[in-house]
């Protein structure tokens, strides 16, 4: 079996969730992850895990990655339309099918639904739910980043220093100041 991060159930809405050693852990299992697949090493930490991708339009480029990303770490993954599950912005999430969704998925991501919606789906299906995971936006897009920078450089993220050039206010770029604080990134 595959170690899997001990970072508990959370939703992961941001990266403020994230204690530094959670996101070191986080990035050293990526990389492990990486390494296996590069030696052709099968990892398929997630098989046997049923993931539910909530969006009524066809899925965007970033899902796609995540859906991609997700089967080909072993995941069953399934597209939802929330307006044919009674669940949408229009009427307040049904609880029970929230529930329903609960049951028969291990996480859930919901792509283009208002956080409301989101938030409501979180507090009934009882399983980590995601919002717009593989969107370019998504604040945990910065972990990617932090693997991406401490790969270039081949140093601990601890002993760097980065100037961020772009609009510190936008969730991105927020997220990328919070988390490179809490990995000691100058």
């Amino acid at each position: 079996m595959y170690p899997r991060p001990s970072v508990p159930h959370r939703h992961l809405w941001s990266v403020d969730s994230l204690s530094s050693a959670d996101i070191r852990e986080v990035l050293d299992s990526a990389r492990r992850l990486r390494l296996d697949a590069r030696e052709g090493r099968a990892a398929a930490p997630l098989r046997g895990r049923n993931l539910a991708l909530l969006n009524d339009a066809a899925p965007a480029e970033g899902a796609g990655s995540l859906r991609h990303a997700a089967l080909g770490l072993g995941a069953q993954v399934s597209h939802l339309r929330p307006s044919e599950a009674r669940l949408s912005a229009a009427d307040a999430a049904d609880a029970a099918t929230a529930r329903l969704l609960g049951r028969l998925y291990d996480a859930i991501d919901c792509e283009d639904m208002s956080a409301a919606l989101v938030a409501e789906v979180a507090r009934e299906a009882g399983v980590p739910v995601f919002n717009g995971l593989g969107g370019a936006r998504h604040p945990t897009r910065v972990l990617a980043e932090l693997l991406a920078i401490q790969d270039r450089s081949g140093k601990a993220l601890d002993t760097l220093s980065v100037r961020f050039v772009g609009d510190p206010t936008s969730p991105c770029g927020a997220a990328l100041l919070r988390a490179a604080a809490a990995t000691g990134i100058e």
